[in-house]
């Protein structure tokens, strides 16, 4: 059984390079700011949940 590899070996061209570049960049970029707000999601909902659970503890009415 025989694969054909070729395009595998094909080495990228300059302007492969740059689309590479540019996308790995922005990667870069983007990824901190998407985990930032995931992050902060996650901080938000959990101060919620502790406010809802701390004011049925104490009965007191709060709402958000």
């Amino acid at each position: 059984m025989k694969f054909d590899v070729r395009f595998i070996q094909k080495k990228p061209k300059a302007l492969e390079w740059l689309y590479l570049l540019i996308f790995g960049t922005g990667l870069l970029i983007a990824v901190p700011f998407v985990a930032l707000a995931i992050i902060s999601e996650i901080i938000f909902y959990a101060g919620k949940a502790w406010i809802q659970w701390l004011s049925n503890i104490l009965d007191i009415e709060f709402t958000l």
